[in-house]
């Protein structure tokens, strides 16, 4: 009897990512990367006062932009170069770019004023803000019974009760939003309780939850990273996939004159990520489920190829004249890949999955179905057109 308790929506990065990145794995993956990242996390929290009034967010990258003083990082950039040699000269000062000589005019209509600088904060939008906050909360405290999923400033809970105990599912549930207030409250971090949602997953009238002595109403639906979750599974996700990739289609329509090769690159980019976005648990969704992304991707194919209705031509030979795998074949590696990634990089998610997979490996939900059983049990599905 699993609960998801979600805090927020995902902050979606908007922006180019790659310059932080290459600064992070050349200057902070080594041999001594948790030192780095210890130290990186205390001298954060020794010189920011984090806490929060009004934000959008649960946590994160308001408070950060409004409360990290460039003074203060600045400091802690300096301070870490003479500490962690890997910090080179010239990564300290790309970093300290985004914190430095800022300036900003206010425009109300026509009008425009007088520049003035910024003393505080980091660029609205940029990849540093969130950065920062996972090194601040690097040591959130892991569950005890079930998972925590962190992404950015978004912290989702799935709580785990092996009987059918609703009042014990409960109870364990209060001590793990417990688990992770007290940690928000000995950093002074604010939940924005307006995003705050509780969905009791394939459990009919739950008792009560209390939380901080109040009680929590549950909700029918939420979203975790993008993956739309209701009690009873993940029929609105497909339904919202389905009608998103439809509306994107429906965009490109202007474009029937192009090349054959040009409007499969445009599918490629803006129709089919949309439909298997995430291919778990996607690909361990009933047939019937995936027949319904597979009827869009049809379509985009006939678009590609300038298929008419009097067009005798099957779908299997459409997808191999544009060298393009059935939907269900193509989720289907996408989520092994995702498995053997996690797998050989030792994350921490995959064992303990494993684990529970190990121990009911015959088991499943109808609602929400196992994507290791259903990777097991067809190891090499074969194509569905229709």
């Amino acid at each position: 009897m699993p609960r998801l308790k979600h805090h927020s929506d995902v902050d979606k990065a908007r922006l180019h990512t790659s310059v932080w990145e290459t600064v992070y794995r050349d200057d902070f993956e080594d041999d001594d990367n948790d030192i780095v990242l210890d130290y990186m996390t205390e001298n954060l929290r020794r010189s920011t006062p984090y806490e929060s009034a009004d934000t959008t967010r649960i946590r994160g990258t308001s408070e950060l932009d409004s409360l990290i003083s460039s003074g203060e990082l600045r400091g802690v950039l300096r301070h870490s170069r003479s500490t962690c040699p890997g910090v080179s000269g010239i990564n300290k000062r790309l970093l300290c770019d985004f914190l430095e000589d800022r300036t900003a005019r206010i425009k109300v209509g026509t009008q425009v004023g007088p520049t003035f600088p910024l003393e505080t904060g980091v660029p609205q939008g940029s990849v540093l803000s969130p950065t920062l906050y996972v090194l601040y909360t690097s040591d959130c405290p892991s569950s005890v019974a079930g998972m925590n999923v962190l992404y950015a400033d978004d912290v989702s809970q799935v709580v785990f009760h092996p009987g059918r105990s609703s009042a014990m599912l409960n109870a364990r549930t209060e001590r793990e939003v417990a688990r992770i207030g007290a940690f928000e409250e000995e950093w002074r971090i604010k939940t924005n309780l307006a995003k705050f949602s509780v969905i009791p997953m394939a459990t009919q009238n739950p008792p009560p939850l209390m939380v901080d002595g109040r009680v929590v109403d549950f909700q029918a639906s939420g979203t975790v990273l993008g993956l739309q979750v209701s009690s009873r599974g993940y029929v609105s996700h497909v339904t919202s996939r389905v009608r998103r990739a439809k509306s994107a289609l429906f965009t490109l329509y202007r474009f029937r004159d192009l090349d054959a090769g040009l409007k499969l690159h445009l599918v490629k980019a803006l129709v089919l990520p949309v439909l298997t976005y995430p291919p778990i648990p996607l690909h361990a969704l009933s047939r019937t489920a995936i027949s319904k992304l597979q009827r869009v991707q049809n379509a985009a194919l006939r678009f590609v190829v300038n298929h008419r209705w009097d067009d005798f031509v099957t779908m299997e030979s459409l997808h191999e004249s544009v060298d393009l795998p059935a939907i269900n074949v193509r989720i289907h590696h996408m989520a092994s890949q995702v498995w053997l990634r996690m797998q050989e990089e030792d994350w921490e998610q995959f064992l303990v999955l494993q684990e529970l997979s190990d121990a009911a490996p015959d088991r499943s939900h109808g609602w929400f179905p196992r994507s290791l059983r259903a990777l097991r049990d067809d190891p090499d599905p074969a194509p569905h057109y229709s």
